[in-house]
């Protein structure tokens, strides 16, 4: 594997302010500047709070320790990225390319990951509170022990995904599909799992306490261990018929 390239913090400011001018001007007949290629660069610890890298070549870069805070990066190309413990919150990351990358230890909080491709990430121990994952690709995505409290997840792709342990405490499930997906110990309190695909789900051990399981799919899940409630319109249903009693 080839050595990567160390960019310097007045280089990198030099490439931002090309891709500036060619953000602007990318549409017209005759645009300036050029799309920042960061492939296969050494950007650890660099600050890049803010930075408007939209549609940027980053693919392979190491981004460790980076401050992304804030960041633009909707339809970035970061497939294979090393991003670990990387400093994204309220990043937006709308379709971006995140195929393979490492976001081990990374912090998410209220990014905007919608329609993203993370197939294969590892996302273990990241923080995505808050966030948003609509519609996003997590196919085989590693999710362990991660925080994914309140996220929005509704529509998204995460069939055989590894989420044991990962706290999913009042997060939106809705419509998404989980098929063989591994929840093993999970805490998925309170979770909106409304018309999603469970089936032959591992949920061994999981907390399911309060969450809504309406119109489900939960064939072949294993669901040893776990109190399943009921759907919320169940609930609804019994607490009227105990009122007209």
């Amino acid at each position: 594997m080839s050595e990567l390239k160390r960019v310097t913090q007045e280089e990198l400011k030099v490439i931002l302010d090309s891709h500036k001018r060619w953000l602007e001007t990318r549409c017209s007949l005759a645009p300036e500047g050029a799309c920042a290629d960061l492939s296969g660069t050494d950007l650890s610890h660099a600050n890049l709070k803010g930075a408007d890298l939209r549609f940027a070549n980053i693919q392979g870069a190491n981004l460790s320790m980076a401050d992304l805070q804030s960041s633009k990066l909707n339809y970035a190309n970061l497939a294979y990225a090393n991003l670990e413990r990387t400093d994204l919150i309220g990043a937006d990351l709308c379709h971006a390319n995140l195929i393979e990358a490492i976001l081990a230890r990374a912090d998410l909080r209220e990014a905007d990951l919608k329609g993203a491709k993370l197939v294969g990430a590892d996302l273990s121990n990241v923080h995505l509170v808050g966030a948003s994952l609509r519609e996003s690709n997590l196919f085989g995505a590693i999710l362990t022990d991660a925080l994914i409290i309140s996220a929005n997840l509704q529509g998204a792709e995460m069939s055989g995904a590894y989420l044991k342990n990962a706290d999913c405490y009042g997060a939106n499930l809705q419509e998404a599909n989980l098929t063989g997906t591994i929840l093993k110990g999970a805490v998925l309190t309170d979770v909106n799992f409304k018309r999603t695909n469970l089936s032959h789900a591992v949920m061994r051990g999981a907390d399911l306490q309060g969450a809504d399981i309406e119109g489900a799919n939960l064939f072949g899940a294993d669901l040893s261990g776990v109190d399943i409630p009921k759907s919320k319109k169940k609930q609804r249903d019994g607490k009227r018929r105990a009122k007209a009693l």
